[in-house]
């Protein structure tokens, strides 16, 4: 970028030799206050003062006069030297041709012959440079004729190829054609078996549909015994509670039950009655009430609205043996930890008193239950709660 804006500056004068003498007559007339100015270290405002009281001058007419002068004489003065020259060699030139005239040749003349020259060489120049072009073209052309030549063969190839295909082709649609119209025929034939079977088809959907609302009404039955089994056993269960009108537990018994907790136990327990017992737990706790093992376990109503923190008593022995929580209708098995967990179940079907099914599994076969205890609602259990 810098050589490029001295370059510029430099074609400015180039271009303009009038401004250029005026600056060089400027300098060479006043170079002492130039370098004054420019190797004092002082100031600025310094120099203005100091170079007035010095005596210090700028000359501007005496290098406008040396322009003029220049600009007049500097031309006379480079083409004196050609003027004489050119007027010395004419007559050297006429003295050369009257000693030697059969070996000299006026400069006129070898001028005009060297341009002659020059002209045809370069006629001659551009007319061989003409020839190669249009030889190279040619050598092109020929180069793009046999490739034409050669896709022009393998077109013919392909058309040939194609010929044989169509005709392979009108002889399939020939056969299709009398295939079709075999066809045609089985199908007119078949006509009538579609219709018939159209019908019959007709006639199953509306078995279907029978059959559909039969089942469904089995499904409803199902549903209606299911709740009334629910609840006459609910009914028996209650009933064995209500035999037992006594709500403080015997001693020995309460001893038994607490023997069982090695930590905090809870300040409740909830008999079941009637069942059988033979269970690898205990019980269940929620909250701080202890619910005996069984077939069916209940628990307070109270429960549907809110989620419940459940965890498991287990008995000694058999380790291996995991506990787990699983929906109605699903058959996922949620393991219980042993420390308990938090079952917030809100997609309940308050028509019934169904809650969870609490499983027991080995590790070995996570989604395969070895038994089934039943975990319901009860709006009476919490009546028979007893002190622990």
């Amino acid at each position: 970028m810098h050589n490029q804006e001295q370059g510029s500056f430099f074609d400015l004068f180039k271009d303009r030799p009038l401004i250029f003498t005026f600056v060089w007559a400027f300098c060479l007339l006043n170079w002492k206050s130039i370098w004054w100015f420019l190797a004092e270290p002082l100031k600025f405002s310094i120099k203005l003062n100091t170079y007035e009281e010095l005596g210090f001058g700028f000359y501007i007419y005496s290098p406008i006069v040396l322009t003029i002068l220049a600009t007049i004489f500097y031309p006379l003065a480079v083409h004196i030297p050609n003027f004489f020259r050119e007027y010395w060699q004419k007559k050297y030139d006429s003295f050369k041709a009257n000693r030697e005239p059969a070996k000299f040749i006026p400069i006129e003349k070898y001028e005009k012959l060297d341009k002659q020259f020059q002209d045809e060489s370069q006629k001659a120049t551009s007319a061989i440079k003409e020839t190669l072009e249009h030889r190279e073209d040619s050598s092109k052309k020929q180069s793009q004729i046999d490739k034409l030549k050669i896709t022009e063969k393998q077109q013919l190839d392909e058309i040939n190829k194609l010929t044989g295909q169509n005709q392979k082709i009108k002889d399939d649609l020939l056969h299709s054609n009398q295939q079709f119209e075999d066809m045609s025929e089985k199908f007119s034939s078949s006509a009538e078996e579609h219709l018939t079977l159209t019908k019959t088809l007709q006639q199953y959907k509306e078995q279907a549909e029978k059959i559909e609302d039969k089942y469904q009404t089995l499904l409803d039955r199902n549903y209606k015994l299911k709740q009334k089994y629910l609840s006459l056993r609910h009914e028996v269960s209650m009933r064995a509670h209500k035999e037992d009108t006594e709500f403080e537990l015997n001693i020995n018994r309460k001893n038994e039950i607490s023997s069982k907790f090695s930590n905090e136990k809870p300040k409740y327990f909830v008999e079941n009655f009637n069942q059988i017992m033979g269970t690898p737990f205990i019980g269940i706790t929620i909250d701080d009430c202890l619910y005996q093992a069984g077939k069916v376990i209940y628990i307070p109503q109270t429960y549907k609205e809110k989620g419940i923190f459940l965890s498991i008593i287990k008995k000694e022995g058999n380790e291996k043996l995991k506990y787990g929580v699983r929906y109605p209708g699903s058959i996922k098995i949620t393991e219980v930890p042993e420390d308990g967990m938090l079952i917030d179940y809100q997609n309940l079907d308050y028509n019934n008193n169904e809650f969870l099914e609490l499983v027991t599994f080995f590790a070995e076969t996570p989604n395969s239950a070895t038994d089934v205890y039943e975990i319901e609602y009860s709006n009476e259990i919490s009546k028979y709660r007893k002190n622990l």
